[in-house]
């Protein structure tokens, strides 16, 4: 499990964009299973408006989410 928190970050575009699906495919290739966290509702319209479709990342608003998801993923597997 991979997780990176986008809060901090102000503009996305599509350099980003395009560096962060590189990473996550690679991670997904290596088994990882990548998770985003932070992005926040200005930075996801922007994106919209850029045409960046972020579907297919499994994000979340905050870190606390994430690790609630992670959490209860673990605990439904067993």
């Amino acid at each position: 499990m991979y997780e990176n928190d986008f809060s901090g970050i102000q503009i996305i575009d599509s350099f980003v964009t395009h560096h962060l699906f590189q990473i996550t495919a690679t991670l997904r290739l290596l088994g990882i299973e990548a998770i985003i966290t932070g992005i926040r509702p200005a930075l996801a319209e922007t994106a919209v408006r850029l045409g960046i479709n972020l579907s297919d990342l499994k994000t979340f608003a905050t870190v606390q989410q994430a690790l609630e998801s992670i959490e209860h993923k673990a605990s439904a597997q067993g």
